[in-house]
């Protein structure tokens, strides 16, 4: 290597890349899941953004268990940081409560319900923003690409979190939450949370509980009844969705958290085309 390219090299990795990593961690600052405010008792205080939610989607497969008009038509909800501490969902659950009408179904005071992508982001968000606020003094090109890779590695889990469908993640539910909501629900309806990009999502899903199979699996024998729907694992039974509601906001905080993880990743990638651009001198 000669020593103009062993000048440049050396400035890279003293000057440019420390810079450019002190730019990520100055974009994953600004990310809601891991900023957050002091109160009064010197506990961490999380912003809270209250949003109304709109029924997108109606699939009534069992009109028996549900009214004919249509059921929910609104809610709200507040997310603090990565549960939801409010929620409240016009709907009617079916006809053993309130004669099968409009009702309003609410998260109890002092009752969450968790965001598990948020929480699953949040913990490899956490893990960047540690690693791009311990700059090291970089001995050779080699470790700089394997310190920049492995902060990337990370913001690309992330964003995938945050992009991948909400069922998937879902699956199987693992839902204790009956009890947190007034009235209480009954045992086959379930109500989940998720996010999807930068929308708030509120599954809400009557179940049908099926008996269990001599198949070598659950997946096979529902794939062999061919009038079973949409099929989920609740609490280890499997169930059939016989309805299913959707409710959708966006969340223009959970946007600029998308953004400034792009900005970041964008950082990232031009840090590792840099230091590749060595690879054959």
């Amino acid at each position: 290597m000669s020593d103009p390219v062993q000048r440049e090299l050396q400035w890279l990795l003293s000057q440019s890349i420390p810079k450019n990593i002190s730019e990520v961690a100055t974009c994953l600052s600004g990310i809601s899941f891991l900023s957050s405010k002091t109160g009064s008792s010197g506990t961490a205080k999380h912003t809270s953004t209250q949003v109304d939610l709109v029924s997108t989607l109606d699939d009534n497969k069992d009109s028996s268990d549900a009214s004919s008009d249509g059921d929910a038509v609104k809610g709200t909800a507040t997310i603090t940081g990565t549960i939801v501490t409010q929620l409240s969902l016009s709907l009617a659950i079916s006809s053993h409560l309130n004669q099968g009408k409009l009702m309003t179904i609410y998260l109890k005071k002092n009752e969450s319900l968790p965001l598990r992508q948020a929480q699953d982001a949040q913990s490899y968000l956490r893990s960047a923003y540690r690693k791009s606020q311990s700059i090291p003094t970089f001995g050779s090109r080699i470790e700089a690409l394997r310190y920049i890779e492995d902060i990337l590695s990370s913001l690309q889990y992330v964003k995938h979190i945050l992009f991948v469908g909400g069922q998937q993640n879902l699956m199987p539910l693992q839902s204790e939450n009956t009890e947190k909501f007034a009235p209480a629900l009954p045992e086959n309806v379930v109500i989940e949370c998720s996010l999807r990009k930068d929308t708030f999502v509120t599954h809400v899903y009557w179940l049908k509980f099926r008996h269990s199979f001599k198949s070598t699996g659950i997946l096979d024998a529902f794939k062999k009844d061919q009038t079973t729907g949409h099929m989920l694992i609740h609490n280890g039974r499997p169930a059939e969705v016989k309805r299913e509601l959707v409710f959708q906001a966006q969340v223009p905080s959970v946007q600029r958290n998308v953004d400034l993880i792009d900005s970041a990743i964008c950082t990232c990638i031009d840090v590792v085309g840099q230091l590749h651009a060595f690879d054959s001198i």
